[in-house]
C-alpha cells in the first residue's frame, strides 16, 4: 500500500489543513525527522545482560543468548551490538526506569562499548512512572535530574547518541502518565538543565485496546515529537491502522515509530497470547508494509519475562534479526545481504499440550544470491529413535525470493511422544544435509511454554557421521534407561566430530536445558554424569556440539526412567478439535505430575519431589508480580528462585513425626504455584488438610480460570467446583459453574485426606477415599493458559487472593490423569 492511498481517505476530508477532529496547537519546537526515517532499533533492558546463565538463573524465562558472551560489561555488550549492527540495526533504545538510577552505570558501560565498536547508535528508553516518582511533576523532574547527571556530558555531546537536528532521542515508556500540561513543565524543566531533545510517546500505555489510541494521540503528540510502541498484544493490523491515520494524517511532521513483536506476553503471565511461532512476528512486519511509519523499534532485545528475545538466542538463533534485515529492505529499499546458498529457517514449538491446538511448523526461505534457485525440500517428523513416523508433502521452491510455507498436523496422536522435526533437500540436484532440530515434547496434560525453535540451514553445524552416534549407559538413542539400576551414575559415549566448523563447546541437554558443559573440540570421547532422579516423570536427554558463535549440532533423545517395569497407564484428552475427547495409554512417567509431600523444612518454598522442581512459593497478602509467570517453565515448567527464608511456624511437626505445613489466615498466609500449573484436561489432585477453625469460606486450592477450585464452605463441607465458558467463541460460550460438596462438614483440628478427579466429562470428588459426589463438566480450551494455582486460598481474576485457609496442609500431589481411588495416596 503506497502512502498516497494510505492517505486519501481521510485527506478528502480535510480543509485548510484542518482535521475534523479536536487537536490542540502544536507545542514542541519544530525539527526535519528525515535523518531518523529508516532507522531500526530495539529496546533494551540493562538488567538482562547477553551472558546470563545458561543454568540456574533464578529470573525470567529459560532462553538466553545463542553464543557464550565474554564476563566483561563492556566486551558483552559489545559483542551483542556487533551482530545487530551486521543485520542492519541502526542502535538499541536503552531502558532506563528513572526510579533506579543505578542502571545508569551499566548505560555507561554501553557507551563505551558504543564507541569501541563505531557506528552504533544508542537512545534512551525512560520509565517515569508516576506512583514510583512520588505521584509528582517536581517529583518526575529530580528523579530525571539524579539519573541524568550520572551521564550528563555523554548525553550533551557523545557521537555514540544518535541525534535528529542535533538533539538525541528519548522514547518515554510510561507516557500516558503525566498529562500533557506535565509534560510540557518537565520537557522545559530538563531541556534547560541538558539540552534539547526529541520526546516520542510510547502509544501503548494507559489503555491497551487499539481503539482508545486515535484519541489519546491526538491529546499528548501536541507535547511529543512523535511515537512510538513497546510491545502490542491486540491486534498489530488494527492497531497500526487507526495509528497510521492519525499520525499520517493529523501529525505528518512527528515521527511515527512502528513496532514488530513476536513471541511478546503480557508481563509475568505468559498467558492469553498464543503465538503460534513465527506467525505472529511475519504479520507483524506485515502492518509495517501496510502503515508505512517512519522508523521500526522490535520488542525486546533480550527482555525474558515475555521471552520477547531479538538477540541471536539459542531458541532462535538469528532468525528475527534476518528476517527483520529483509523486510526492512522492502519498506525503506535498504540492501540486503544475500547469501550465496540456501538459507532455509525451520520453526517448531520446544513443547505443546496435545489437543487443544495442532502442532504448527514453518520453514521460510530468505532470498539468496544464486544462479541455481529451485530448491525442493521434505519436512519429516521423526520418532525418538530416528525413524520417520510422518512427512509433509514435498516442496518446490524458488530462492531468488522469500517463501514462507505452514504445516500443521493434530497433536492429540503425538500425546506423549518427543518428535524431533527433519528437513531434507535437494538443490543443485544434490541431496543436502539433513536439518536436526531439537526435539519438540507434546505433553499429554501440561500447557506449552508460548516457545519455539527456530534452525537455519545456513547456521547449521554437521557431524561427520549421523545424530545416533551416542548411548547413555550402553544405550542408543530412543532407548529408556532405567536411572535405578545405577541409581543414577551414568557413562555418555560418543562419536561425533565435526564435518566443516571447529567445534568449542560440547554439551548435554536435559528436558531442553543445558545439564553439562564443557570446552572441547569434538564430542569423540566417554565421560561421567550423575543424573537426578526423574522420580514420577521421566526425563531426557540429548548430546550437542557447540561453536564459538553459536551454530550448533544435536543428536536424538535418549529417555531416563525411574519408572521402568511400571504398567502403562491410561488417561484422556482433548481431540485437536478441543470439544471430543480420546483415551491414550502412556508409560507411567510420561503423565506430568507434582508431588509435595511438606515432611521436610524448606523454609519459604513448598517443594516439588515429583521430579519437575515446580517448586510453590510462600506469599502472605496480595500476590507479587512474578507469581503468576512461567519463570524457567520453558524446561518443563520448573521453579527455580532465590528466596528461601525461614518462616518461624510455617513448618511443624506432629507427635507422630509426620510433617506439615501451617498456614495462617490473620497474616493471609498461601502459597503460589507458578506458571503451567493446572492441568486443562485430565487431572487428579490430592491434599491433607486439618482446618483449625470453622463457620467461614476458607479456600485450600484456587486456580483463576476455574478448571479447579477446592474450598470449605461456612458450614465446614468440602467443595471442589469446575468453571468453563470462558473461550473466545461465536455466539459467546455460556458460562457453567459446577459444584460438588461432601456428605458432611470437616471435623475441626482433625486430619481428611482429599482427591478431587476429572477425565473431561465428569468432577468427582472424594474424602478419606469414599466418593463424595459427582456432576458432568466439559471442556474449555482457555484452562490452557492462565493457570497457576494458590494453596491456602480462592483466587479473583486475575490474581487475587481470597478466603484465606486457617489450618494445616500436606501431601499435596498433582495428577496430569484421573486416578482411581485406589491409586490415592
Amino acid at each position: 500500500m503506497n502512502m498516497t492511498t494510505f492517505v486519501f481517505p481521510l485527506a478528502v476530508l480535510l480543509l485548510a489543513g484542518q482535521s475534523l477532529h479536536a487537536v490542540g496547537p502544536d507545542r514542541r519546537p519544530k525539527f526535519d525527522k528525515s535523518s531518523y526515517r529508516g532507522t531500526l532499533w530495539t529496546q533494551v533492558n540493562p538488567w538482562w545482560h547477553p551472558n546470563k546463565p545458561r543454568t540456574g538463573c533464578p529470573l525470567g524465562g529459560p532462553n538466553y543468548a545463542r553464543k557464550v558472551y565474554p564476563d566483561d560489561p563492556v566486551a558483552y555488550w559489545r559483542e551483542a551490538m556487533a551482530e545487530c549492527k551486521a543485520k542492519g540495526m541502526t542502535g538499541w533504545q536503552f531502558e532506563l526506569p528513572v526510579s533506579a538510577p543505578g542502571y545508569g552505570v551499566t548505560l555507561k558501560e554501553a557507551i563505551k562499548a558504543a564507541e569501541e565498536l563505531g557506528d552504533f547508535k544508542l537512545a534512551l528508553f525512560l520509565g517515569v512512572f508516576r506512583g514510583a516518582v512520588g505521584n509528582s511533576v517536581e517529583g518526575a523532574i529530580k528523579a530525571l535530574f539524579t539519573q541524568f547527571d550520572m551521564f550528563a556530558d555523554e548525553y550533551r555531546n557523545s557521537d555514540v547518541f544518535f541525534r535528529v537536528d542535533g538533539a538525541p532521542v528519548l522514547s518515554i515508556y510510561s507516557s500516558w502518565d503525566f498529562s500533557p500540561d506535565e509534560w510540557l513543565q518537565i520537557q522545559e524543566a530538563f531541556e534547560a538543565r541538558y539540552g534539547h531533545s526529541i520526546w516520542l510517546a510510547n502509544l501503548w500505555w494507559g489503555t491497551y485496546v487499539p481503539s482508545t489510541k486515535q484519541e489519546e494521540l491526538r491529546k499528548w503528540m501536541p507535547v511529543f515529537d512523535g511515537c512510538t510502541a513497546y510491545a502490542n498484544w491486540a491486534s498489530q493490523t488494527e492497531l497500526y491502522r487507526l495509528v497510521g491515520e492519525v499520525m499520517h494524517n493529523e501529525f505528518p511532521d512527528k515521527i511515527f515509530e512502528g513496532t514488530v513483536t513476536n513471541t511478546y506476553s503480557v508481563h509475568y503471565l505468559h498467558s492469553g497470547t498464543f503465538t503460534y511461532v513465527a506467525r505472529k512476528y511475519l504479520k507483524s512486519w506485515d502492518s509495517m508494509m501496510e502503515c508505512r511509519p517512519d522508523s521500526i523499534v522490535m520488542t525486546n532485545l533480550f527482555d525474558h519475562w515475555e521471552n520477547s528475545i531479538i538477540l541471536p538466542c539459542y531458541e532462535r538463533e538469528d532468525f528475527l534479526l534476518r528476517y527483520g534485515e529483509l523486510m526492512m529492505a522492502r519498506l525503506f529499499d535498504k540492501p540486503f545481504q544475500r547469501r550465496q546458498a540456501p538459507e532455509v529457517v525451520v520453526t517448531s514449538y520446544i513443547d505443546m499440550v496435545a489437543g487443544l491446538r495442532e502442532l504448527l511448523f514453518e520453514v521460510i526461505s530468505l532470498p539468496v544470491d544464486t544462479s541455481e534457485t529451485a530448491y525442493t525440500y521434505t519436512l519429516e517428523l521423526l520418532d525418538e529413535t530416528g525413524q520417520p513416523i510422518h512427512a509433509f508433502p514435498a516442496q518446490e521452491i524458488k530462492l531468488d525470493d522469500l517463501d514462507t510455507k505452514e504445516f500443521t498436523i493434530g497433536s492429540a496422536t503425538f500425546a506423549g511422544r518427543l518428535l524431533t522435526p527433519r528437513l531434507k533437500a535437494t538443490w543443485h540436484g544434490e541431496e543436502q544435509r539433513p536439518l536436526l532440530l531439537p526435539p519438540l515434547w507434546v505433553d499429554p496434560a501440561l500447557r506449552g511454554s508460548l516457545m519455539f525453535w527456530a534452525r537455519s540451514t545456513a547456521n547449521a553445524l554437521h557431524s561427520k557421521s549421523g545424530s545416533h552416534d551416542w548411548m547413555l549407559n550402553g544405550q542408543p538413542a530412543g532407548s529408556v534407561v532405567d536411572w535405578r539400576q545405577t541409581m543414577g551414575k551414568a557413562f555418555a559415549e560418543a562419536n561425533l566430530e565435526p564435518l566443516d566448523q571447529e567445534v568449542t563447546r560440547v554439551r548435554v541437554m536435559r528436558n531442553g536445558e543445558e545439564f553439562f558443559s564443557e570446552k572441547r573440540k569434538n564430542l569423540n570421547h566417554i565421560f561421567q554424569l550423575d543424573l537426578p532422579c526423574p522420580r514420577l516423570n521421566d526425563d531426557y536427554y540429548w548430546l550437542e556440539m557447540e561453536c564459538a558463535n553459536g551454530n550448533r549440532f544435536n543428536t536424538l533423545p535418549i529417555w531416563v526412567t525411574a519408572r521402568n517395569g511400571e504398567a502403562k497407564v491410561e488417561t484422556v484428552i482433548a481431540s485437536s478439535s478441543g470439544k471430543e475427547t480420546c483415551k491414550i495409554t502412556l508409560p507411567p512417567g510420561r503423565v506430568p505430575a507434582f508431588d509435595y509431600p511438606c515432611e521436610v523444612n524448606n523454609g519459604s518454598k513448598l517443594m516439588d519431589v515429583g521430579g519437575l522442581l515446580h517448586n510453590g512459593n510462600y506469599v502472605e497478602g496480595a500476590v507479587g508480580e512474578p507469581f503468576g509467570s512461567l519463570r524457567r517453565t520453558g524446561y518443563r515448567h520448573y521453579v527455580n528462585d532465590m528466596d528461601t527464608l525461614p518462616r518461624p511456624g510455617l513448618y511443624q511437626k506432629d507427635e507422630d513425626g509426620k510433617g506439615f505445613i501451617r498456614l495462617n489466615a490473620d497474616k493471609k498466609a498461601f502459597f503460589m504455584l507458578a506458571g503451567g500449573t493446572a492441568f486443562p484436561y485430565s487431572y487428579t489432585y490430592e491434599i491433607s488438610v486439618r482446618p483449625l477453625e470453622t463457620g467461614r469460606p476458607m479456600g485450600i486450592l484456587g486456580t483463576v480460570l476455574g478448571p479447579l477450585n477446592l474450598f470449605l464452605d461456612a458450614e465446614g463441607r468440602m467443595v471442589a467446583s469446575r468453571e468453563t465458558g470462558f473461550e473466545h467463541t461465536e455466539p459467546p460460550s455460556e458460562h457453567k459453574t459446577v459444584t460438588v460438596s461432601s456428605l458432611k462438614p470437616l471435623e475441626k483440628g482433625k486430619w481428611s485426606r482429599i482427591a478431587v478427579t476429572y477425565d473431561c466429562q465428569t468432577l468427582k470428588l472424594y474424602v478419606d477415599g469414599e466418593l463424595q459426589g459427582e456432576e458432568a463438566s466439559g471442556l474449555d480450551a482457555e484452562h490452557a493458559t492462565l493457570n497457576y494455582v494458590s494453596v491456602g486460598c480462592r483466587l479473583r481474576f486475575l490474581q487475587e487472593p481470597y478466603d484465606f485457609f486457617n489450618g494445616d496442609i500436606r501431601n499435596l500431589r498433582l495428577t496430569g490423569r484421573p486416578l482411581a481411588p485406589s491409586e490415592f495416596r
